[in-house]
């Protein structure tokens, strides 16, 4: 607790280096006291660590700082992908949380990273075919890749409808998709 910012921050990058495939407890105790930081860089940096190096025991904070509404958007969206791997599904705040991410008044960053998110996750007929209605139809450069995504694997007729509307929108934009995405 007497360590500078700069120095945990340091700690935590070299913790994120480290070859290790298990981590020492006290590493995890750093973790852990990282996310409970009031320091926002800290915080940042010890979620981003734990979802690239994809460490459980932490999923719990992680997502209850995803569900937090004082939470930042962007640390919110941040903790979620860092336990996205073993928490697939979106249950209905969730969902709603970050398919509000995708909203033009969000930052470019916030947009893509939820877009990422939504293509990552397993999510339901009816989240589907939300996105293929609402948000497909007026999906820029940024999200389009990623939230086409959200439709590989087919099997509901009905969500496949929705996104053959939405590509024949007059909002869409074809030359969005990028080479290959709609080759059989």
């Amino acid at each position: 607790k007497d360590t500078s910012e700069s120095v945990r921050l340091f700690l935590l990058d070299v913790i994120d280096r480290s070859p290790l495939a298990e981590f020492p407890p006290s590493w995890g105790d750093a973790m852990r006291a990282a996310l409970a930081s009031d320091e926002t860089k800290l915080r940042w940096r010890a979620a981003a660590l734990i979802g690239r190096r994809n460490l459980t025991g932490f999923d719990d904070r992680l997502l209850a700082v995803a569900d937090a509404p004082d939470e930042t958007t962007d640390f919110r969206l941040t903790a979620l992908g860092s336990v996205m791997s073993r928490h697939q599904t979106l249950p209905a705040a969730r969902f709603a949380f970050v398919i509000g991410c995708l909203d033009e008044k969000n930052s470019p960053t916030t947009r893509q990273t939820a877009a990422k998110l939504l293509g990552a996750a397993e999510l339901d007929a009816a989240q589907k075919q939300r996105i293929a209605e609402s948000y497909l139809p007026k999906a820029d450069a940024l999200t389009l890749p990623m939230l086409l995504g959200v439709f590989e694997g087919g099997g509901d007729e009905k969500v496949g409808l929705a996104v053959v509307e939405s590509l024949r929108a007059e909002t869409f934009n074809p030359d969005l998709i990028p080479a290959g995405r709609l080759e059989a």
